[in-house]
């Protein structure tokens, strides 16, 4: 375990924001044959299907006018626009989602994670809820829910390249280092450019006497950083490259 401290400095979460995703398909309020039972005339059941869509409608105006000023950094306005959105169509899922990444840009972690288990009670293979759980999980050091969570994910989204990333963060926090490094494979594998999992990568391969792996690692890492404009990372992997040359062990 003591590698996984000294790597921790780059073994670090994706930020959970997840806003405008497709809205799903919200189910009606009453079937017709429900009305029927009830014995309801058929101005009733127009008058009442009208009303239904009207909510339906309405509530993704909210929701569209609540993502507007969340994208803005407006979180206090976009989570009221979400709750009027929720009090029209409570099963609106992805109004829940935002709201989670909301309150958690907030710092109300409790109520974000009440959030994306309420989104996934409507919604249960919305990949990106149970991500964001998986984020906020490990932010309680509950690892092993955060594990099950990212696992969720990725069995809706196999290509979900964060949700394969964090799981190897959390794998790696708890010692299982082989599992972790797949993870990171299979992160590159689908999103090449994901300089993190480059990193990881090479703190592990260093760690393991496989100085050579993890030093095309670290410049593949690097060379990405630059690319994406993170010159602080950048340098950092390249002071890592300069220890790993000068150390005959290997080992940054």
């Amino acid at each position: 375990m003591s590698m996984i401290k000294n790597t921790y400095f780059f073994i670090n979460l994706l930020t959970a924001a997840v806003t405008g995703i497709t809205l799903s398909n919200p189910a009606p309020a009453l079937s017709e044959s429900s009305w029927q039972k009830q014995g309801t005339n058929q101005s009733t059941i127009e008058s009442v299907v009208a009303q239904v869509s009207q909510n339906k409608e309405q509530a993704q105006d909210y929701y569209e006018e609540g993502i507007s000023l969340q994208q803005q950094g407006k979180l206090a306005e976009a989570i009221a626009k979400y709750q009027k959105a929720l009090n029209l169509n409570p099963k609106l899922a992805a109004a829940h989602l935002n709201m989670g990444v909301a309150l958690a840009s907030q710092g109300k972690d409790s109520e974000a994670i009440a959030a994306y288990r309420k989104a996934l009670t409507i919604q249960p293979n919305m990949a990106e809820a149970h991500y964001n759980l998986g984020n906020m999980l490990v932010q309680q050091e509950d690892f092993t829910g955060a594990e099950k969570e990212y696992k969720a994910a990725i069995k809706i989204k196999p290509d979900y390249a964060k949700a394969h990333y964090n799981l190897g963060n959390v794998l790696a926090q708890q010692g299982e280092v082989e599992a972790a490094i797949k993870q990171w494979e299979e992160t590159v594998r689908i999103q090449p450019e994901f300089a993190e999992a480059y990193a990881n990568l090479g703190l592990v391969m260093s760690r393991t006497g496989q100085k050579e792996e993890a030093i095309e690692a670290f410049k593949k890492a690097r060379d990405l950083f630059k690319a994406q404009g993170k010159e602080e990372q950048a340098e950092e992997i390249d002071r890592i490259i300069q220890r790993l040359w000068s150390n005959p062990t290997g080992i940054a």
